[in-house]
């Protein structure tokens, strides 16, 4: 396990990222990582917070806003990519996947992952999708979140 300073960057104008920041730091001794959340310009963010943070975190839109998502991704790293067992989120990955592609011509050191979400791991879509999203190219985690029911 590694540790280091985390810094956020959400650059999804839904702004999910920053309510969770938000509901974290309510709760009692929580270490809430700092979170750039201006909307303007998200690749500005993402250059402020590297040189303070050994990791960045960048949260983007689940749709692809291809001029800020294809600059961010120059910029990143490493790219995870969450997949609901659904041919329409398949559907989606094969378009990042051509963006991180395009991505990599400028930055040739990108990688990048698969990570199933909302997974249930008995039923046949889950299972038919961990042995489809295999095919893409791009690693899968062994590693996946189940769906689970929050009361």
């Amino acid at each position: 396990t590694q540790r280091g300073r985390v810094g956020l960057v959400d650059a999804d104008p839904q702004g999910a990222l920053k309510h969770w920041v938000d509901w974290g730091s309510k709760e009692a001794d929580a270490q809430v990582p700092v979170l750039y959340s201006d909307h303007t310009d998200p690749v500005q963010n993402l250059k402020l917070a590297q040189p303070n943070h050994d990791f960045v975190v960048v949260d983007c839109p689940p749709s692809l806003d291809m001029a800020i998502t294809c600059q961010l991704m120059i910029e990143c790293d490493f790219i995870l990519i969450p997949v609901l067992p659904s041919p329409l989120d398949l559907w989606a990955s094969t378009q990042t996947i051509e963006m991180i592609e395009s991505a990599r011509k400028t930055n040739p050191k990108l990688k990048a992952a698969l990570v199933l979400n909302q997974t249930e791991p008995r039923s046949a879509m889950t299972r038919a999708m961990q042995t489809t999203i295999e095919r893409l190219g791009v690693p899968v985690l062994t590693t996946s979140v189940r769906r689970r029911a929050v009361y």
